[in-house]
């Protein structure tokens, strides 16, 4: 939950891996979820729990070779996985009764539950029904006009000094906690700073060659940043 938002008593930041629907198989799905993970925030700043659960697919018998390189998740890892539904009701006997607001980044995460419980002929959860797009609240904190198209995670995470494991990211339960840090740095007001470097060094550089926003910012970050 942001600060502006207080009538939540939890957030859960959120991440799916997903793998492709094979076309021979009759469904409107294209993709099923793998796996889950979580990370529970109260009090805008205080990590409480995580939560991580494979989840096997049921209208595909083997995993896309390009997911099993990205996530590092093979067929061992789902043999045995709860399907979606029980995966899901375990993940919200976990989220409990708090009022809760799901962050993801993007929206992506959000269709792909809805579509999957609409096919699989589940009711959503109630403390599953609100969500938000962290992805739309950071291009918005930052400004619109520091770049007009979204961010994937990873770029988000340099742009904000956060290091990645190369060899962890695309992990549901990686992807989570980086996600959580960013939500962070929101959710505490220290995203201002960050914002405002953004902004200067985009400025800065708009009569230039096109970079990166990591690259544009790479000497306001090691000269500026602060991330104790």
């Amino acid at each position: 939950m942001m600060k502006s938002d207080q009538t939540y008593e939890q957030a859960i930041i959120l991440d799916f891996e997903m793998n492709p629907v094979t076309k021979e198989n009759n469904t409107a799905l294209a993709n099923e979820i793998i796996e889950i993970g979580a990370v529970k925030v109260v009090n805008n700043s205080e990590i409480t729990d995580r939560f991580q659960s494979y989840v096997k697919p049921v209208f595909s018998n083997t995993l896309s070779p390009i997911i099993r390189r990205l996530t590092g998740i093979d067929e061992s890892n789902l043999r045995h996985a709860p399907t979606f539904i029980f995966a899901i009701h375990t993940f919200s006997e976990w989220i409990g009764n708090r009022k809760t607001k799901i962050y993801a980044w993007s929206e992506s995460d959000y269709q792909q539950f809805q579509t999957e419980c609409n096919e699989k002929e589940m009711n959503p959860p109630d403390n599953m029904n609100e969500w938000e797009d962290l992805q739309n609240i950071y291009f918005k904190k930052l400004g619109a006009d520091i770049t007009r198209e979204k961010t994937a995670l990873k770029k988000a995470a340099e742009q904000n000094g956060i290091v990645i494991d190369k060899h962890l990211i695309h992990s549901a339960s990686y992807d989570a906690d980086i996600t959580t840090q960013i939500y962070l740095l929101l959710s505490t007001g220290r995203f201002q700073k960050q914002a405002s470097l953004l902004r200067k060094a985009h400025n800065t550089n708009r009569s230039s060659a096109p970079l990166l926003l990591g690259e544009m910012c790479k000497s306001f970050f090691e000269q500026n940043m602060d991330f104790t």
